[in-house]
Order: structure tokens, then sequence, then C-alpha cells
């Protein structure tokens, strides 16, 4: 599958592929947070220092069993070890909520690093994923 930005192509043949290839979305889909402990592994940006570290997984899929299916995957794939799911739980985010609901609620700090509400929506509609707040420590903890 390609993937083309509308604003790299001329119009005219934005309208002739638009009116050819419809886009493709996913009706089922819902958003699921995946709160994933991992290890270092083979992986190269989780500092040296760090025992261990949550990285929290945002994936549209169509329930949780894939969703995290999704997350473990592409964390394995970018090197890390996979060690368990943060206190046992995916969690089900309301996605026509996601700025004001779960964003600015949880991590409104830490907002610009967060893709907008559009971009969720969009995410959600096309079964996409993206890797969200990493958190680490320092000292050896039970999970």
């Amino acid at each position: 599958m390609d993937i083309v930005f509308f604003d790299a192509i001329p119009n005219e043949i934005l309208q002739e592929i638009t009116s050819s290839c419809p886009p493709i979305l996913l009706s089922e889909t819902k958003l699921f947070e995946c709160p994933i402990v991992v290890g270092r592994g083979t992986n190269l940006d989780m500092p040296a220092e760090w025992k261990a570290a949550i990285v929290c997984f945002f994936v549209a899929a169509q329930d949780y069993q894939e969703a995290l299916s999704v997350a473990v995957e592409q964390l394995r794939s970018e090197g890390y070890e996979f060690k368990s799911v943060y206190e046992g739980k995916v969690h089900l985010v309301d996605a026509s909520q996601w700025w004001t609901g779960y964003v600015m609620e949880k991590w409104s700090k830490y907002a610009d690093g967060f893709p907008s509400q559009l971009e969720v929506e969009a995410m959600v509609a096309t079964g996409a994923y993206f890797k969200g707040p990493v958190l680490g420590w320092e000292v050896e903890a039970e999970m």
C-alpha cells in the first residue's frame, strides 16, 4: 500500500485518484492504551542507567488482544525486551474525547508530544498506532 499526502500532488491528479481509489477506513476499531513494561533488549535508545521502562503504546484495533499484539510486535521490532503489561491492564480510550478527556487530564504538561484530536480520529479510522511516553526507572522494581 502506498501513502501519498494530498498536498504533494497536483489537484487534477488528486481528483482522478480519489474518484477511482476510495480510502480504506475501518468502522469497528477502537483506541487502546497499552502500557508495556520493557527491558533494554537490543534497543539503543533506552538510557543505560534504566533498569526497565513502561512504554505507553496507543493502538487502533478491533479489541484489546489485537491492540496488545500490535504493540508488543512493534516494541520487539525496536529491540525492546517485552516483560509484561503494566498492572495487567490494557485501557480503552474514548477517541472522541482524546484531547480534552485524556491528554489534557493525564499528560497536560507534555501535550505537545501527543497527536491532535484530528490525528487520533484519523488513526482510529485507519487502524494505525503510535508510541507515546516512555517512563523509565533506575532501581530494581517488582512488576
